[in-house]
């Protein structure tokens, strides 16, 4: 079964030490993993996979350093992060 790439674009992403905001470049494919690099054609910093992963709208994002029209949060639950 061929893996299609469905979706690409720059994310941002909230930090997980200092809670500062990175912009990435992303790939959805069809398998539910998520590419992200450095830039568009640049280094890759790792594989999410968002099989199972709960999404949902986060509605309180004016309390963020930086201001976002549309804000997600993921929710992973098992160890899938490569």
């Amino acid at each position: 079964m061929t893996n299609l790439q469905l979706r690409s674009g720059w994310l941002w992403k909230e930090g997980g030490n200092f809670k500062t905001w990175k912009r990435r470049w992303c790939q959805l494919f069809s398998d539910g993993c998520l590419w992200y690099y450095d830039k568009e054609g640049g280094k890759l910093y790792g594989v999410i996979d968002l099989t199972g992963a709960q999404v949902r709208i986060r509605a309180d994002c004016s309390r963020t350093s930086v201001k976002f029209s549309n804000l997600i949060e993921v929710t992973i639950f098992s160890n899938s992060i490569r």
